[in-house]
């Protein structure tokens, strides 16, 4: 499978787990979708990373994308943009928003949900805006 072929069935699957944190009741099993939305987001679903740490996934994500498209001169972090924000600090924001819009919440706390340094706290948080009904 290349990398394009390889980043249609990540979001196919991720879309899966989206469906079930939306109707999903307990906890654990939340973290559980959520993790695996996370690592197929990231296409680290088949590495054998163990973090619960939002950082080091995008920056396991980011070292597995470029290893992925075959262009081993790109492992500089070239994420570096005028706001001085890193390519895996870019990465948690956007994983943040698509959650955001996937899971249909209105409302997320932008302070909290940047400030979430582990999966377990981000799902808490989206866990606890979905029974708000954000």
């Amino acid at each position: 499978m290349d990398l394009k072929e390889r980043v249609i069935e990540s979001e196919r699957l991720s879309n899966e787990e989206l469906e079930e944190m939306r109707t999903c009741a307990d906890e654990n099993d939340f973290l559980s979708h959520l993790t695996k939305y996370v690592r197929l987001r990231f296409l680290i679903d088949d590495d054998p990373i163990e973090s619960h740490s939002i950082k080091e996934l995008a920056e396991r994500s980011i070292i597995r994308s470029i290893e992925l498209s075959g262009d081993p001169a790109k492992l500089a972090d070239l994420g570096i943009n005028c706001a001085g924000a890193s390519s895996a600090t870019t990465k948690q924001l956007l994983l943040i928003i698509a959650l955001r819009k996937g899971l249909g919440i209105r409302e997320l706390d932008p302070d909290k949900a940047a400030l979430a340094k582990t999966l377990p706290e981000l799902a808490s948080l989206l866990q606890n805006a979905l029974r708000e009904g954000a």
